[in-house]
């Protein structure tokens, strides 16, 4: 279970720091999957960010099964975010110079964790993207990228998917297809999802669905 308590985040230098999130609460339990919509500049990045321990917090409480993550120090919160939960980008961050075999494997070589191939096959299975596995990223549509960066995070076995946004890039026939995919592949595989996103369908797969708005959670 996670929990997010009266969280405060600034961000920026000291002459243009701006409150971000402003006593923002919510919860999600396992088996969840919580998508969070906002205008643009409303904080969900900032959100998820925080989450993962990439942006110190000025006041409240996040807890991860049953670990008060906001009172500890920001690299090692950082560290122990990165071991239990995984991140899928608008841009899908994935490298280049690396097939798209190698850049699901990469967390897993990272953080030197046991290679599961059977389940390795499971996932690219599922997610339809076995005949890429040896192509490059520039050679694929933007859609086969967020499918292996989909795939890359599923395979970490994390406790917690976070998403900025995974539809943004994407036009609108091939969001509809990586709608569906992510309902179908994050409720088999993952323990809890939340989604920040401007897309209404994306949206409606959520078991709760949330708004942010002048920096605070509420229910959608």
């Amino acid at each position: 279970m996670l929990v997010l308590e009266n969280i405060d985040v600034s961000v920026g230098k000291k002459e243009n720091r701006q409150h971000v999130l402003k006593g923002a609460s919510f919860s999600v339990q396992k088996g969840q999957i919580v998508t969070i919509v906002g205008k643009s500049g409303s904080g969900k990045s900032t959100l998820l960010k925080t989450i993962m321990g990439m942006l110190d917090i000025d006041n409240g409480d996040i807890i991860f099964h049953n670990q008060y993550l906001s009172r500890l120090p920001l690299k090692q919160r950082r560290t122990y975010s990165h071991q239990h939960m995984s991140f899928i980008w608008q841009d899908f961050k994935l490298v280049e110079e690396m097939t798209v075999k190698d850049n699901i494997l990469l967390p897993l070589v990272i953080h030197k964790k046991k290679i599961d191939t059977t389940f390795f096959h499971h996932v690219v299975k599922t997610i339809g993207i076995e005949h890429l596995l040896n192509k490059y990223p520039h050679t694929i549509s933007g859609g086969e990228q967020q499918r292996c960066a989909i795939a890359r995070s599923i395979l970490y076995k994390p406790k917690l998917i976070l998403a900025d946004e995974p539809t943004g890039a994407l036009d609108s026939q091939t969001s509809n297809d990586i709608v569906t995919l992510f309902y179908q592949s994050l409720k088999q595989f993952a323990d809890m999802v939340i989604i920040v996103t401007h897309d209404k369908d994306l949206a409606r797969i959520g078991d709760k669905k949330l708004m942010l708005i002048d920096g605070k959670v509420v229910d959608l």
